[in-house]
């Protein structure tokens, strides 16, 4: 069963928990809250890719489309001009992102300016998913990751309330509540290792850019052929890393 909203996901994590367990769960307004906690979360280990036009206006630096969220976008390719026959991929040394990575709203042009025209500028980059009241963005073969992280992240926060309750007047219920909280935190880690299972990556440890909750920029891999240097041979190397 697919989600298409954000309390059609609370519904799917509530079922995964009761079928796993008879223990009192968490509130349902806690769910949904924690719902805006788990999607960007899990977004940073396989975002969403948009395509974006931007139109020319004869300097070098345009702003960043409204979908660009600073912190967490990745700038994928840039081409301009568009409408080429083979298209014309700038180079990484051609742009960067202003004023900074993190906290970028606009995009500098470096070896050209474009010019003015409509949509003559494309950038492909990241962005998180969303999942409201209304929709979500999630791709459907994704989408039980997001139902296993939720659920993983109720359990952890059940752990926490057990694992904070004290009583120094009752210590057989003071080891029960440890117990608990322990079978809560097992739990969580099932359900994290499901998640993990659906989008091929261990979601356990550091998410790109930092983690859970993390301001930094979700990383990527980039193959990058440097420019040669003017009046230089280009390198090339062998297997073993020698010219």
């Amino acid at each position: 069963m697919a989600f298409s909203n954000r309390e059609q996901l609370a519904d799917r994590a509530e079922l995964l928990i009761s079928n796993r367990t008879d223990q009192s769960g968490i509130p349902r307004p806690t769910i949904i809250t924690l719902v805006n906690v788990v999607v960007p979360w899990v977004s940073r280990y396989s975002p969403r890719t948009l395509v974006s036009t931007l139109s020319g206006d004869g300097t070098y630096q345009i702003a960043l489309p409204a979908s660009w969220v600073a912190g967490f976008s990745v700038l994928s390719a840039v081409e301009h001009p568009l409408d080429e026959q083979e298209p014309n991929w700038l180079d990484a040394g051609e742009y960067i992102l202003y004023p900074s990575q993190g906290t970028a709203t606009h995009i500098q042009f470096i070896a050209r300016t474009p010019d003015t025209g409509t949509d003559n500028i494309k950038l492909i980059h990241t962005a998180p998913h969303a999942v409201d009241g209304t929709s979500s963005t999630v791709p459907d073969h994704e989408e039980p990751a997001y139902e296993f992280a939720l659920a993983c992240i109720c359990c952890k926060v059940r752990a926490t309330e057990y694992g904070q309750t004290t009583d120094s007047t009752l210590a057989s219920d003071a080891v029960d509540y440890r117990s608990k909280s322990g079978e809560w935190l097992a739990l969580a880690r099932s359900f994290c290792e499901s998640a993990s299972l659906v989008l091929g990556v261990d979601i356990s440890g550091t998410a790109p850019g930092g983690g859970l909750g993390a301001n930094e920029p979700a990383g990527r891999w980039l193959e990058w052929d440097p420019p040669t240097a003017y009046g230089r041979d280009p390198i090339f190397r062998d297997r073993f890393g020698g010219r």
